[in-house]
């Protein structure tokens, strides 16, 4: 995401996606983000958003069965 895009639905989908998978990798498997959009106060034709991420615990195997 990078200043003076327009903001879609669909650029804040890719974003929620990015972080989750970002998160997701370093075992962070319970990842939650909301986006929340505000006007700028310093210009009316602008947004700012606000973007809360709650990762959870960190999910760690420690037994792994293999049936062969």
């Amino acid at each position: 995401m990078t200043r003076g895009k327009i903001v879609t639905e669909n650029i804040i989908n890719n974003t929620k996606h990015i972080i989750i998978e970002y998160y997701k990798d370093k075992g962070y498997l319970n990842t939650t983000v909301e986006i929340y959009q505000d006007v700028d106060p310093t210009s009316l034709s602008s947004v700012v958003l606000d973007i809360e991420i709650n990762k959870g615990e960190k999910v760690k195997s420690t037994q792994l069965h293999l049936k062969v």
